[in-house]
């Protein structure tokens, strides 16, 4: 398995960090992975390992605000950062394998900005892989708390508070759960801007 790193421009001009892994024969396709809320592309190891040795080569960056990407943690100004990073990202893998056939899987919140990336640019993606799309907030989207976000979104929207992530219930394994808490490229920080931000891509999506 050969691994490589990079960076490349996102948004704005946003040097976004990437990695890939890359089986020793040629691949047979490219699966991209775009990371959940807090976390990085290195927690996705358990999923590297199997596909590799299957023959597929495996990219994943990491979104801003997130592991080893600049910003501030769970920031971002509009959810269109997101979109744009991701085609980025996908146009970078299109110089790199440009007859490969790709494939998105996103994670949770990567899951989301996966689904709504496919519904405004599919364009080159082969198919996708959906997995804890997060289209019914519980908890954080309470309608009081929903008029807070976007009051302080407009007057302050860097306030930074604990999205209270539940760390317990990422895994029945425990060893997970541990490895989970001491990864020090792991946040569970947001922004009221990013809190009002997601509310509009779960709308389209469920739509």
């Amino acid at each position: 398995m050969e691994r490589k790193e990079g960076t490349f421009q996102g948004a704005g001009g946003l040097e976004l960090y990437w990695q890939s892994w890359r089986p020793e024969d040629t691949p047979r396709a490219t699966l991209a992975v775009i990371h959940g809320f807090g976390e990085h592309s290195g927690r996705y190891l358990n999923v590297v390992s199997p596909f590799v040795t299957q023959g597929y080569e495996i990219y994943g960056f990491e979104l801003r605000g997130h592991g080893r990407s600049p910003g501030q943690r769970g920031h971002i100004d509009s959810w269109n950062e997101y979109r744009e990073d991701v085609k980025a990202f996908l146009q970078l893998l299109s110089k790199k394998e440009p007859t490969r056939p790709v494939f998105l899987w996103g994670h949770s919140m990567g899951a989301l900005i996966a689904l709504d990336y496919l519904l405004h640019d599919p364009v080159g993606i082969r198919g996708a892989i959906i997995s804890g799309a997060p289209l019914d907030p519980v908890g954080v989207a309470k309608p009081f708390l929903v008029l807070i976000a976007r009051v302080l979104s407009r007057v302050w929207p860097r306030f930074s508070l604990p999205l209270g992530l539940d760390t317990q219930a990422l895994s029945r394994d425990p060893k997970v759960v541990k490895a989970y808490e001491a990864d020090p490229l792991v946040h569970g920080k947001t922004t009221v801007r990013w809190g009002t931000e997601i509310l509009r891509p779960i709308e389209r999506v469920k739509a």
